[in-house]
């Protein structure tokens, strides 16, 4: 299945009944898991980029880069703490983005806090 853009996953998403029991998984179908997961964080926590607040899995690397890429996403932050980090970072720069260096992000569950995340640009 090709995976949607935000744009039409917004458009998607008002089509489905939020309260449905399977809103969720039919969003996720949609597009990439940690992806969409990561949007929908960044939303709540009123973020000007997607920002991956939780783990990002190393087989999700590859179609994360290939959506952003496709969708024009220029830059986007990584604030999780993980011990894989480094990996992942990896990965990254081979499909195309680099690290721009350190920015602040506001937490999803309290937008009064912001912690430090890196700032990936795409290249």
């Amino acid at each position: 299945m090709k995976a949607l853009s935000i744009k039409e996953l917004e458009e998607v998403k008002v089509q489905l009944d939020p309260k449905s029991k399977d809103y969720w998984r039919k969003m996720e179908s949609l597009t990439n898991r940690t992806l969409y997961q990561a949007y929908v964080n960044s939303q709540k926590a009123e973020n000007n980029r997607i920002d991956f607040d939780d783990i990002i899995w190393a087989d999700d690397v590859k179609p994360i880069a290939e959506i952003l890429t496709r969708l024009g996403v220029q830059e986007f932050t990584i604030s999780v703490r993980a011990g894989s980090l480094l990996d992942i970072l990896s990965e990254f720069e081979e499909l195309g983005f680099r690290i721009k260096g350190m920015t602040k992000v506001n937490i999803s569950y309290d937008k009064t806090r912001q912690i430090p995340a890196l700032l990936l640009v795409h290249k």
